[in-house]
């Protein structure tokens, strides 16, 4: 779509939608399995010796998003028992 909005008005109707639907154009999910298979695949290509060193270097990186992850969701669990207390004693 080539529009010019130089020198005009723009007026949006639904305007209340506009910040969920630009959080929501930056974002995405990804589920631990998908990175796990990710994690799988790109070792079964670097063990059979096609571009060892790029699969090697991508794999360094899973390895910390993998811990991460792991660390978060044990942070989350965590806070949301001590949510669940403080609302139980409250």
């Amino acid at each position: 779509m080539d529009i010019s909005l130089e020198e005009n008005i723009v007026i949006l109707d639904e305007a209340h939608n506009i910040e969920d639907i630009s959080r929501d154009s930056g974002s995405f999910e990804i589920k631990m399995s998908q990175i796990e298979d990710l994690d799988f695949q790109l070792a079964k290509i670097r063990d059979s010796e096609f571009m060892v060193e790029e699969h090697s270097t991508l794999l360094l990186l899973i390895q910390p998003l993998k811990e991460f992850i792991h660390a978060s969701n044990y942070n989350l669990q965590e806070m949301d028992k001590r949510v669940k207390m403080f609302v139980f004693f409250f």
